[in-house]
């Protein structure tokens, strides 16, 4: 784990996060990798962004396989922080029609994608926590949090047995390849 501070902000960066990033880069072809980067980073930056607008303190800033982890000095009330989560969705979804006038479908596709997958209701992503907001408000913390795992634990075996449907009417294994190495990203990153 790469760590630095800037303007009083701590960042820290995962070697996995690197690797990554680094291998996609390398492998890029059509500068799709680019274009995850560059999409990534503004649905990143759409969560800053609100933050930011409702005066949250930004301590630290963790670099990670699945994002960005932002941590904040500040509780927010629930409508708040449940702009601040849907905010980046929002931006992959104004990219979709942006592009979508430009015809650029690359970046249409990829922001779908994100987009997609950042509503799964799992725990790392801004559907798991959004998921997690609402049940917090109904069921309390322990509850929504053993609710949220069971989902994000059913949710990634249904994506297990997708991907594996795909592979086999394909005969393309390395989109196994990738899902497990992403999957065990999720088990062992800190």
């Amino acid at each position: 784990m790469i760590k630095f501070r800037i303007f009083g902000v701590s960042f820290s960066i995962s070697f996995l996060f690197l690797c990554l990033v680094s291998w996609f880069l390398v492998f890029d072809i059509n500068n799709i990798a680019l274009i995850c980067l560059l999409s990534s980073l503004v649905h990143e930056l759409s969560h800053v962004l609100f933050l930011t607008l409702f005066s949250a303190k930004i301590n630290g800033i963790s670099f990670k396989v699945f994002g960005l982890s932002i941590k904040k000095n500040k509780q927010l009330t629930f409508l708040k922080e449940f702009l601040v989560l849907i905010s980046g969705c929002f931006s992959n979804l104004i990219l979709v029609l942006v592009f979508l006038k430009l015809n650029n479908m690359y970046v249409v596709l990829v922001n779908l994608i994100i987009l997609t997958f950042n509503l799964m209701p799992i725990s790392v992503f801004d559907g798991g926590q959004i998921l997690k907001l609402f049940l917090e408000r109904f069921v309390g913390y322990e509850k929504s949090f053993k609710i949220c795992l069971n989902i994000s634990i059913a949710f990634c075996c249904f994506l297990l047995v997708f991907v594996l449907f795909v592979v086999f009417y394909t005969n393309d294994i390395k989109l196994l390849f990738i899902f497990l190495i992403y999957l065990l990203a999720f088990i062992f990153e800190d």
